[in-house]
């Protein structure tokens, strides 16, 4: 049942021109909403979009199943916040979301759709791997060093050290 009147109008308008990327779907699954920032992550349209099946056409298959289990959860009304998601692109790329799901529910509490804001993470999660692989690169090469390494912590007292420093000390 599509609301109508000034209030639902503008609320269509306010989610369909905002700056944070919005999408919902139907109690089946099925989007029902794709704003335009939505559009621009992702790279369909919403023409595209409507009607299609979230966890068929958009998830990354990796997930569609933890996905799934989300919806289905939601449709019991539990709360989920700060989920993430891989959202696939028109270019087959995935975008790392953090989304948080909000619902609509017609007077008698039955729901009729759920809303996924999101937070688009890609480059954050791109940026944790590379440091946790720099820092996995680094502990490789003090491991190997020919020269000691030891490292100490704020009271002076040793804290850390490589393979050649136990070596040449002694120490374990």
């Amino acid at each position: 049942e599509e609301k109508t009147g000034p209030i639902a109008e503008d609320l269509r308008r306010l989610v369909g021109t905002a700056n944070a990327p919005i999408f919902g779907i139907d109690v089946s699954g099925r989007i029902n909403e794709w704003n335009c920032a939505t559009e621009t992550i992702t790279g369909f349209s919403k023409a595209d979009a409507m009607g299609m099946s979230l966890v068929d056409t958009f998830i990354d298959d990796d997930l569609k199943a933890s996905v799934s289990d989300v919806l289905a959860r939601a449709l019991e009304g539990d709360q989920t916040s700060n989920y993430k998601l891989a959202l696939k692109t028109k270019t087959g790329a995935v975008r790392h979301l953090l989304v948080n799901r909000s619902e609509e529910r017609r007077a008698g509490g039955a729901c009729t759709s759920r809303g996924w804001p999101y937070h688009d993470i890609t480059k954050l999660k791109a940026e944790a791997e590379k440091t946790v692989l720099i820092h996995e690169d680094q502990r490789r090469l003090d491991e190997t060093a020919n020269a000691p390494n030891v490292a100490i912590d704020v009271s002076r007292r040793t804290d850390d050290c490589n393979t050649r420093a136990t070596t040449i000390t002694g120490a374990p």
